[in-house]
């Protein structure tokens, strides 16, 4: 679960995330804890007012609990794939997913009950493990759907630059 400055360094992480994304690229936002949560679907950057919007969109610490369903949450990134943004990106197979997870499963579907299904989707899903957890899941993850894994402590000592670089790995 993330709480307090973890939880606040990771909004500030994908809030720079969002005002340093490349325009034109389509953005969606999903939560999760046990159960997932489509926060915003995909538009597309074109300028500030989306950034700010999708920023708007971003859980605030008192809607995040504890127990994390990663495998839910990645079925729900690929139904907002396949129903969210402009029809030419719905029909195209796959699409690309940024998970930021401290790798812990506590609820069902796990990553291995979603993984046959992940995999016929084409979806790439790129992983940030945060804190000291065991990264086996993410990695795994990460790598059997062609993605790639990235890491970042988040401790309280730390600065946000860490959390900030595992995004543009």
């Amino acid at each position: 679960m993330l709480e307090g400055n973890r939880l606040s360094m990771v909004r500030n992480a994908v809030r720079q995330f969002i005002y340093t994304v490349s325009s034109g690229t389509y953005v969606g936002i999903i939560s999760f804890n046990r159960m997932s949560t489509r926060r915003q679907d995909l538009i597309e950057i074109i300028d500030e007012d989306e950034r700010a919007f999708l920023v708007s969109r971003l859980p605030k610490d008192e809607s995040v609990a504890s127990g994390t369903s990663i495998g839910k949450a990645i079925l729900r990134g690929i139904n907002m794939l396949q129903q969210s943004g402009p029809e030419y990106l719905r029909t195209m197979d796959g699409g690309e997913i940024l998970l930021l997870s401290d790798g812990l499963e506590w609820n069902t579907p796990s990553v291995e009950e979603t993984m046959e299904l992940v995999k016929l989707s084409g979806v790439r899903v790129n992983t940030i493990s945060l804190g000291n957890s065991d990264t086996n899941v993410l990695d795994y993850l990460a790598l059997a759907t062609k993605g790639t894994p990235s890491y970042s402590l988040v401790q309280p000592e730390e600065s946000l630059v860490a959390l900030t670089d595992a995004f543009y790995r």
